[in-house]
């Protein structure tokens, strides 16, 4: 059997400590500008809140006005209708005795024609 070469391994000398500190500094580095850019975005986020809580109360306060308006047109239909069934109960009265009335004269007018 004919055996393959192995491919040579690299051998990696270990990190010298100045290695390591430079390493540390970039981690620092990126850290730092990582926070930099959080403070930004949460403020960002926190002033973007603050708006919708302003225009979530504009909409509170016109919706109570709304409400409010709504309420005062209910209590005038509801008024409305108590007026006219009024209207209605007094127009059909008329209305009986004005037939009524037609049927006795013309009774009377028979009555008298005899």
């Amino acid at each position: 059997m004919i055996a393959m070469p192995r491919a040579k391994k690299k051998v990696e000398a270990e990190p010298t400590l100045h290695d390591v500190v430079d390493k540390l500094v970039q981690m620092d580095t990126k850290l730092t500008d990582m926070d930099t850019y959080m403070r930004g975005t949460d403020t960002y986020v926190r002033t973007g809140f603050a708006l919708m809580n302003e225009r979530m109360d504009g909409i509170d306060g016109r919706l109570g006005n709304v409400e409010r308006k709504l309420s005062k047109v209910e209590v005038t239909v509801l008024d409305i209708q108590d007026e006219l069934r009024i209207s209605f109960n007094a127009t059909d009265k008329d209305s009986e005795k004005i037939i009524n009335h037609e049927r006795r004269i013309r009774r009377l007018e028979k009555a008298a024609a005899t």
